[in-house]
This record gives C-alpha cells, structure tokens and sequence, in this order.
C-alpha cells in the first residue's frame, strides 16, 4: 500500500486486522518486562498460580496498530511518537487465548508544528469482545497542513491532598531488554546509537512499559479490584538505571488518577483509571 498523505480524509482508514495467539509464558514474559517482582506479584509470574494476567497485557495484541500506522500514513521521513494510549477492558484477560483485532483511523488533528493522528482498536475472541484501545501517535515537524486542531490536551491535576499510594520503582539498565521480547522490538530502545541518532540521551524505556509499571500501581491501590480502563499521555521518556515514582489517588466510585515522575519530571500525564470493586 502506498502511504497516504497527512490531512482529515484519513479518518475512517482502516488499519486492517491481524490474529493473536498468546500462552501463560507470554503472559509471564510480560510480567517481567514491566518490573512484576516474585516476592509480591508471584500470581502473574508462575504458571502454578494461573497465572494472572495483568490487564495492560492487552496492549501488547494492539501494539501493531500503533506499529503499522507508518505504513499508511506517509509522515515524510519525520519522527512518529506514542502521545497517548486508553484501554478499556471488557474482561479479564485469560492465562492464554487468540484475538482477532482490527484498528482505523479516528481523527486527524493539525496541532500547528506536529500532527496527532488517533487510532481507535477492537479486539474480540470466541467469547466476544474482550478489549477496546485508543492510541494517539504525534508526527513531528509535520503540522500546519491547515487542519482542524481538534481538543486541547490540558494537563490534569491530580487532588491537592497526598496521594493514597506511591511506588518508587528502580528500571533496571536490562529492562528495555526483557520488555522487547514481547513484540515491540524499536532500536531506540536497545541500541543507544539509534538513540542518539535521533536526538535522544540514550536508550529509554518503552511509553507501553512505563504504562505498565503504572497499572501495577493502580491494582495495588484497588485493593483486588478489577481493573476496567487506563489511559495516559506519555510526557517524557524515561532513561533506563532510573527511578520511576507513581502516585495514585482513589477518589471513589471507582476512579482513580495517577501520575508517574522521576526527579522533577513528568513521564506518565493525565493518568486515569477505573477498577470494580472485588
């Protein structure tokens, strides 16, 4: 397929569809790869416990959507970032299972400087629908096409109270290593030359990644609820032998906000949950 050019009458383009197949070792491999530690999360870890899988592993049957945007949209050579990811999950993920997904295009907006192009992702096994996505991707330097802008992403300041819960979570320098071998295999994640290549400090972690180290947050504050929704903006890259501190607030009904720092900056913005109670 020849790449379309940037403009509104993308919208409605469909992505196509692909199959995923998953066993309990991928769900496990996953686990590992956004920072699940034995000690307190064995049942997402052993094949003896289940094992459990956590939510945001839906992301991972949905990634190619975000992947092969690329190769519809012609972005003329300039950087494409993740910006911004929601799932909403219409039941628990199980041990193993095969999807049929498909994704299109759901909006266009012209943000002056860049492009935001969002792609909206059903995913359904034998039983039925089983996840929902909504993915943003920015195309840098490529804007000013005279578009609509479409909705500001204002920030969203958490409660001025302190939070109900803060993980402090070291990145280990491998992490971006382990994560990887779930699918999403980008240089700019193992390869510091590629990094730097494209303006980068070094190798970071995987917005995906971060995310999920975020949604573990989240269970851990939902007291064994389950979890139904998450989204974020992706704010900064996080550099790898970090640390990664999120914040989470309950504030009833099931809502929860979060949001992910490390130092002074913001990785994980505009975070938003939802868990059912147990």
């Amino acid at each position: 397929m020849t790449p379309r050019a940037v403009g509104a009458d993308l919208v409605g383009v469909e992505l196509g569809q692909t199959e995923y197949t998953w066993e309990a070792r991928d769900a496990i491999l996953y686990a590992l790869g956004v920072g699940a530690d034995p000690a307190g999360e064995l049942d997402y870890l052993y094949e003896g416990r289940g094992p459990r899988v956590l939510p945001t592993f839906a992301l991972i049957p949905n990634w190619w959507a975000v992947k092969d945007l690329g190769r519809i949209v012609d972005a003329q050579g300039r950087p494409m970032v993740h910006a911004s990811q929601t799932l909403e999950l219409r039941r628990d993920v199980p041990p193993s299972g095969h999807v049929r997904a498909r994704a299109e295009i759901t909006a266009v907006w012209d943000k002056g400087a860049n492009t935001l192009v969002e792609v909206t992702g059903h995913a359904e096994d034998d039983a039925g629908p089983l996840f929902d996505t909504r993915s943003g991707t920015m195309i840098l330097g490529l804007g000013g096409w005279g578009g609509e802008r479409g909705p500001s992403s204002r920030a969203d300041a958490p409660p001025e109270r302190p939070p109900d819960l803060v993980v402090s979570s070291h990145i280990r320098r491998d992490q971006s290593a382990i994560y990887r071998l779930s699918g999403d295999l980008n240089p700019l994640h193992i390869d510091p030359e590629a990094a730097r290549a494209a303006g980068f400090e070094d190798v970071f972690l995987h917005g995906l990644c971060t995310l999920g180290f975020a949604g573990r947050a989240v269970l851990q504050a939902g007291g064994g609820g389950r979890l139904t929704r998450i989204e974020t903006r992706f704010a900064s890259p996080l550099l790898l032998d970090r640390t990664l501190e999120t914040r989470v607030w309950v504030l009833g009904d099931g809502d929860v906000q979060f949001v992910a720092t490390e130092g002074d900056r913001t990785i994980l913005g505009n975070g938003r949950a939802r868990i059912e109670a147990p």
